[in-house]
């Protein structure tokens, strides 16, 4: 999922999600390269497939101009 070890502490915080419905959280980064321990709220299948959502929902602002 990760290239490096900075990448897994920024965004350790996101829940990750698996295909089958299990979900969990990132809870430490291993070594250098991208890996990471995760804990999820089951066990997880051979054919899960972690994934995370990386988006983010923002609502236009309200103008304070009348028409003009």
């Amino acid at each position: 999922m990760f290239f490096n070890n900075e990448d897994v502490q920024e965004y350790m915080s996101i829940p990750i999600f698996t295909k089958m419905g299990r979900s969990g959280l990132i809870r430490e980064s291993l070594g250098t390269h991208g890996y990471f321990k995760a804990a999820f709220d089951g066990k997880l299948n051979p054919q899960d497939i972690v994934g995370m959502a990386l988006y983010k929902r923002i609502w236009p602002k309200e103008s304070n101009s009348h028409g003009i």
